[in-house]
């Protein structure tokens, strides 16, 4: 069940994100002619073993509100970290993705709860998804994308995660 809930989170990752790139190295900061600091747009995509070293198992514990294991490589050419738990009722989970191709962004404009947010990067959204919240932004270089379910894991909860991993990337 376990395996399927992870297939099923990977595919819809990949649905968002249309597809993905390989790693490549720390890029430098890019700066964007006219950009504001509060919509900065850069990033320096980690590569995939660096991703998981970005949040500590006490911080994804304290956003979802439920115990984690450490995260763990993970995603389409591994372009993810991934922390899960479970409890009685739901799976626990937060992953994050970094895809290095501005070319696969994509928003899910049509799915039901979808919301445009604003001051995040050049762009960026929140959306419900398979009972858990997924959020994604584009930045000059990368599309970012995260996702959590089960404990207290909520729209906030994945605008946070955004937010703070963008801003770690920098």
């Amino acid at each position: 069940m376990e395996k399927f809930r992870q297939m099923a989170f990977l595919l819809l990752l990949a649905l968002t994100a249309a597809s993905c790139s390989g790693e490549t190295e720390r890029a430098e900061k890019v700066s964007s002619p006219g950009t504001t600091p509060a919509a900065s747009t850069s990033t320096s995509a980690a590569p995939s073993s660096d991703l998981c070293s970005l949040f500590t198992t006490e911080e994804i514990k304290e956003l979802l509100g439920a115990p984690v294991g450490a995260g763990k490589v993970a995603g389409p050419m591994d372009t993810a970290c991934h922390w899960s738990g479970s409890t009685d009722a739901a799976a626990v989970y937060a992953q994050i993705q970094v895809i290095n191709d501005t070319s696969y962004w994509s928003k899910p404009t049509l799915a039901k709860g979808y919301e445009a947010l604003s001051g995040i990067s050049k762009e960026a959204f929140v959306v419900p998804e398979l009972g858990g919240w997924s959020a994604g932004a584009v930045t000059d270089t990368a599309v970012v994308s995260v996702a959590v379910n089960g404990g207290t894991a909520d729209r906030d909860a994945a605008v946070k995660l955004l937010r703070l991993f963008i801003e770690r990337l920098r």
